[in-house]
């Protein structure tokens, strides 16, 4: 199949998990819809199209976009911050990524509480 994954994104191979069997990256296109597993570098396992990771979808763990409690989130990553956290959020520290827009509270030492 000359449009395979295995030729038209060869570096995207050595991702492909063993989850798939028995598909394989040279019996499917790259631009597929179809939802497969994928295992990075990094050792996280998540499931997205072909086509998204064609088009540079990476990891969700590592760039944020999944927020995993222990691992990639702002408490884990960083505690000094997470300590300013006000209480007056509806959500936790450990439930965002550092890279997040949303908006909160902060209490940092003797400053008062205001959106940041």
């Amino acid at each position: 199949m000359s449009n395979s994954l295995a030729i038209m994104r060869p570096e995207l191979v050595r991702e492909w998990s063993d989850k798939n069997l028995p598909l394989t990256p040279d019996k499917i296109t790259y631009g597929s819809n179809k939802i497969v597993w994928w295992k990075a570098a990094c050792g996280h396992e998540w499931q997205t199209s072909v086509k998204a990771r064609s088009k540079g979808e990476n990891c969700p763990i590592c760039s944020g976009a999944r927020v995993i409690e222990g691992i990639n989130d702002l408490a884990t990553l960083k505690p000094e911050l997470a300590q300013e956290w006000s209480d007056k959020n509806e959500i936790k520290p450990a439930e965002v990524s550092i890279g997040s827009h949303k908006k909160v509270i902060w209490s940092p030492a003797n400053k008062s509480q205001a959106p940041r």
